[in-house]
């Protein structure tokens, strides 16, 4: 994504599986601009959109080399740490729509955490990836390779995301110990490549 003018247009909404319950956003991110867009309805989200009120929702913002979500008019739960060092970072955002807790994940490690705006948010259209289909700020568009996309439905658990970082990472250093229970993954599962 180049910051300008390139986005990936979803003909589904990501709505059903983000903006209601829980829910875990990941993905791959490798950049080194460091955005300063604020944390509003402008800034800029690898993933989000503004219809006002309580019906927002931004996935992956990115401000002053940190990243985040916010939901509603609720705070923006941001990392502590940049992830702008043009190195290959792993994110993953969790947000439970019952009381509006987000936790920020890099690297497969919690970094941190807060709240949001709770309640389900059903309003917008999520079905633009590279934007903030609202944001003033570099047109809403994110700088940056992205990678390994996922939205489930669920907010996915610290031991889960860490073996999801280390299985993606290198698959020399994540052991097996057992067979597979079941292919079969619990919930909505939308992989994007």
């Amino acid at each position: 994504f180049n910051g300008t003018n390139n986005t990936i247009t979803l003909t589904t909404s990501l709505t059903p599986v983000l903006g209601v319950g829980g829910a875990t956003f990941s993905f791959w991110i490798k950049t080194d601009a460091t955005i300063d867009g604020g944390l509003s309805y402008n800034c800029s989200a690898f993933f989000g959109d503004e219809i006002g009120g309580n019906g927002d929702s931004f996935w992956g913002v990115l401000d002053a080399g940190k990243v985040g979500m916010k939901a509603g008019d609720g705070a923006a739960i941001m990392s502590n740490s940049a992830i702008t060092n043009d190195s290959w970072r792993y994110v993953a955002l969790t947000r439970n729509a019952s009381d509006g807790f987000v936790q920020v994940f890099v690297d497969g490690t919690l970094d941190s955490s807060g709240w949001s705006q709770a309640g389900n948010i059903t309003g917008n259209a999520l079905t633009i990836l590279g934007r903030n289909q609202d944001g003033a700020t570099n047109g809403g568009h994110v700088v940056g390779i992205f990678d390994e996309v996922r939205a489930m439905t669920g907010a996915s658990s610290s031991d889960w995301i860490w073996a999801c970082w280390m299985n993606q990472f290198s698959n020399l250093v994540f052991n097996s110990y057992g067979n597979v229970i079941s292919a079969v993954p619990v919930g909505s599962v939308i992989m994007i490549k």
